[in-house]
């Protein structure tokens, strides 16, 4: 017998005659996807860059302990507007991550759900096979990502006096891969969370959506909302709380991956995990690591 279909976390419920099922990763057309991935991302990061800057200057403390808007106004007054866009040109390469994210999380998700098939190791509504593959998924694009991620920051905090090549000769091969063992351990888990998270919201949301006499099933309802409409929703919620359960939980990792990326010693070489952590505590405290 072959195993169910998989669903892919990136399709909505067909309509009309398939109405009930769910597309599945085979399906989808990878063509669009890899192209139209890119161009939403592209769409995304033009206007959150600038905050990614400041965040990522505050967290390798380039930055003087301000709030995030007085942090805004000290880099364009001392630099100018366009240095919130700096690096901005190699982080467009970081636009490949995600396709890769993609296919590894969504091939890894079919694979695992066809060994469960064969086996019948969990059940088939566990969050067990989307933490795991959300894991493999971000371990491989931390593969591509983590080089791209460290060029990305050190063109952030230079002021202007680094480039793309002055950076990778410095740095070498195993430079560019400074800090991959914190970016995993942040991100690996962070995937796992994100995706397990969002499996159980959006699974608890249709659950109540589908009940006859649920709060949330009456007010859909009295919407009359279209069942598109409802989707949207229904993921746009799953995802935001995901995002920020996971956002807050893995935050003091971000600070301590970004710092070990950025900063290095008089002779180049960078500090350990336990100097970074040592030093924000002696520094800030424990709101540093926020």
């Amino acid at each position: 017998d072959k195993p169910p279909r998989e669903e892919s976390a990136l399709s909505p419920p067909r309509r009309g005659p398939m109405a009930g099922t769910r597309l599945d990763w085979a399906d989808l057309d990878k063509g669009k996807l890899y192209t139209y991935m890119p161009l939403f991302g592209l769409a995304v990061r033009v206007p959150v860059y600038p905050n990614q800057l400041i965040k990522t200057r505050m967290q390798a403390g380039a930055l003087p302990e301000l709030t995030l808007t007085r942090a805004f106004a000290h880099v364009v007054r001392e630099e100018g507007f366009l240095s919130l866009y700096r690096g901005f040109g190699v982080s467009l390469l970081g636009l490949a991550v995600g396709p890769v994210y993609i296919t590894g999380l969504e091939t890894s998700k079919s694979a695992l759900r066809a060994l469960n098939g064969q086996h019948g190791l969990v059940s088939n509504d566990s969050i067990i096979i989307p933490m795991a593959s959300g894991a493999i998924g971000s371990f491989i694009g931390q593969c591509v990502g983590v080089p791209l991620d460290v060029i990305s920051q050190r063109l952030q905090i230079s002021h202007g006096r680094a480039n793309f090549v002055n950076i990778v000769r410095e740095l070498g091969p195993a430079g560019l891969y400074r800090g991959f063992a914190v970016s995993v351990a942040q991100y690996v888990p962070s995937s796992a969370l994100t995706w397990g998270t969002f499996d159980t919201v959006s699974s608890a949301l249709r659950v109540a959506r589908t009940g006859r006499h649920a709060p949330l099933a009456r007010a859909v309802e009295a919407s009359g909302a279209s069942e598109w409409t409802q989707d949207v929703a229904l993921c746009a919620v799953s995802g935001g709380v995901a995002g920020t359960v996971t956002g807050i939980l893995t935050c003091p990792l971000d600070v301590v991956r970004t710092r070990l990326q950025v900063l290095a010693r008089g002779d180049g070489s960078g500090f350990s995990v336990a100097e970074v952590v040592r030093e924000i505590v002696q520094t800030q405290g424990a709101r540093g690591f926020f």
